[in-house]
């Protein structure tokens, strides 16, 4: 099995497809044509971004008719038909492209693709003028650049789906009143794509809705959580199971899953009358001197004060270990292509505020400036790998 064109799927055979990142060494795909897929009958393999870490690939297996009542389910909370366009500008071997085509298939939507053009803020909102798109989904990075560029959308737009990564919320509010009809979701590769997204009417309230970050469950979807704030969601669109193919050692490992369970995801949240609103995830707690620190919220707090300052750099808070503290917080950040001390200033004046505002434990101890920060295709930046590093 190969990377596959989505427009050419069957949704209703039983042929099965692997989709994955085209970026990886021939070696790795070479490998790929020679496993024994462990399931087979309309299964589509997507990996996951995990892939790769410590020389192994994690697939995901979705079945097409899984994927097809997540995808009904969307299309029902945005109302969506064939009067509709989707522009897709993720990569298709991540499940957010893929499921773009169930979507259309569903309802008849067309779909115009720019997944295989290196990200332009402008050619995206070119694309869409030119081709009176009305629905799209992007993760916010690129929201980040399109109102870096104060770019606005036309008023064919009528949804755009942020997810992938946490969304801050003056990111949010910023493209609310930029008239980016902004619809936050909360979603994973295994259930299949969306979770949870915002109500459609909130678009309508404009940017009186921003900063209510409380989503509904789609309709193919059950949530509950545990007593430790663990996200548990139970679906038909949920994955199959899990294969592992460790490059190395050519071992193979595949466990399977049941829909009719509930799979316990590592991100946390309120569920309550309806509504789940996301807290972060449980790996981005450590303890600093025994307290423990919440890394995603002060990526927040950072991301808000990056917005308000213009900063066009990429950074991101990780915790390194420390031979007394257990751990502590540092800032990494990309150095820009052409530099500029006010980079330097901002960053200090940032770093500085932060400080000023957060207890000890959670203050930044020094900055890193890289030529790169290690990200995924979809721009989520590998913090595992990126704290293994500065370590």
């Amino acid at each position: 099995m190969a990377n596959f064109n989505p427009l050419q799927i069957n949704w209703e055979d039983t042929e099965d497809i692997c989709f994955y990142d085209e970026r990886w060494p021939q070696s790795w795909v070479r490998r790929l044509h020679n496993v024994r897929w462990p399931l087979d009958g309309g299964v589509i393999w997507i990996s996951t971004s995990g892939t790769s870490s410590q020389g192994v690939l994690t697939f995901v297996a979705l079945k097409k008719s899984s994927l097809l009542v997540s995808a009904k389910s969307v299309n029902k909370h945005i109302a969506s038909s064939s009067q509709d366009c989707w522009l897709n500008a993720l990569p298709i071997y991540h499940v957010g492209g893929v499921s773009v085509y169930a979507r259309s298939y569903l309802s008849g939507a067309c779909v115009e693709d720019i997944s295989d053009q290196k990200w332009s803020p402008k050619v995206f909102v070119d694309k869409l003028v030119e081709k009176q798109i009305t629905l799209t989904s992007l993760v916010p990075t690129q929201l980040y650049d399109l109102l870096m560029m104060k770019l606005s959308p036309p008023e064919s737009l009528r949804v755009v789906f942020i997810g992938g990564a946490a969304l801050a919320p003056s990111l949010y509010k910023k493209a609310c009143e930029l008239g980016w009809p902004i619809l936050p979701t909360y979603g994973m590769t295994e259930l299949g794509s969306q979770v949870a997204t915002a109500p459609l009417k909130s678009i309508e309230k404009g940017a009186m809705a921003c900063g209510d970050y409380r989503l509904e469950p789609l309709s193919h979807i059950n949530i509950e959580t545990d007593e430790h704030r663990h996200i548990k969601i139970k679906s038909l669109s949920a994955m199959s199971g899990r294969f592992q193919i460790n490059i190395e050692d050519g071992s193979e490992n595949f466990e399977t899953f049941d829909s009719q369970s509930f799979y316990t995801s590592q991100d946390l949240g309120h569920y309550q009358n309806g509504k789940l609103t996301i807290i972060g995830r449980a790996d981005e707690s450590v303890k600093i001197m025994g307290e423990w620190v919440n890394v995603g919220r002060l990526n927040m707090q950072f991301k808000d004060y990056a917005l308000e300052e213009e900063v066009t750099t990429t950074s991101v808070i990780v915790t390194r270990s420390h031979p007394r503290r257990g751990h502590e917080v540092v800032l990494v950040t990309e150095l820009p292509k052409e530099p500029r001390v006010m980079d330097d200033k901002v960053i200090e004046k940032i770093v500085t505020k932060m400080n000023a505002e957060n207890r000890p434990f959670e203050r930044i101890q020094g900055v890193y400036w890289v030529h790169e920060i290690p990200k995924t295709a979809l721009g989520k930046i590998k913090v595992k790998s990126l704290s293994e590093t500065i370590s």
